[in-house]
């Protein structure tokens, strides 16, 4: 229903306050690729979500990429090995088909696609910090929020480890300010629609 209302502009069905808009959105692009009826929009999606596996696993390697970096980084060549490539996706797939499936109409592989990227960031932002990672990790978590509330409880958990980061002086608190303050710039607007929508805050 959400992702009908992204196709009609109907703002108020696209921010229902039991349903977020980011993952509709995304069906309601791929199903203009394909024909306007059930088996189209159950194409539509099947391919939505095979893409955002793919990405998922993209992030993955990313994320162990930076922690042997993080940890290890005399290893940072045992990724590209291919014992390393064949544990590792083993590892994803099973965690990934075990804990959840690729065909269901769900935002949750989106989800946890967001969580490990933001994981990675994280990892990233201690090892370099930079305001541009830090930029793009609030970018990352607002854009969580818009595809599942529990995405704000997420986000409040990466916002106090880099808060205990600038206590250990890995990071400043410049760093984590620019994160905060991008993140409330993506996810506030989100907050003040559903609230509308809903009636009250």
């Amino acid at each position: 229903n959400v992702s009908r209302a992204v196709s009609a502009w109907d703002w108020r069905g696209i921010f229902d306050p039991m349903w977020s808009p980011g993952y509709p959105a995304l069906v309601a692009l791929a199903r203009g690729v394909f024909p306007d009826t059930a088996n189209g929009e159950w194409y539509a999606i099947v391919l939505l979500n095979w893409l955002i596996l793919l990405r998922a696993y993209a992030c993955w390697r990313c994320l162990i990429a930076k922690a042997i970096a993080f940890y290890k980084p005399s290893s940072a060549d045992v990724l590209n090995r291919p014992a390393a490539i064949w544990i590792t996706c083993c590892i994803f797939l099973s965690c990934t088909l075990c804990l959840d499936k690729v065909s269901p109409v769900c935002p949750d592989l989106l989800i946890n696609t967001l969580f490990i990227l933001a994981t990675a960031q994280i990892l990233a932002l201690w090892m370099r910090p930079s305001l541009m990672r830090a930029l793009g990790l609030g970018l990352l978590l607002g854009t969580g929020c818009w595809c599942k509330g529990v995405f704000l409880s997420f986000s409040f958990i990466f916002l106090a480890t880099m808060s205990a980061a600038v206590f250990l002086r890995r990071i400043s608190g410049r760093i984590l300010a620019v994160t905060a303050v991008f993140f409330l710039l993506v996810c506030a607007p989100y907050i003040a629609a559903i609230s509308w929508s809903y009636g009250q805050f």
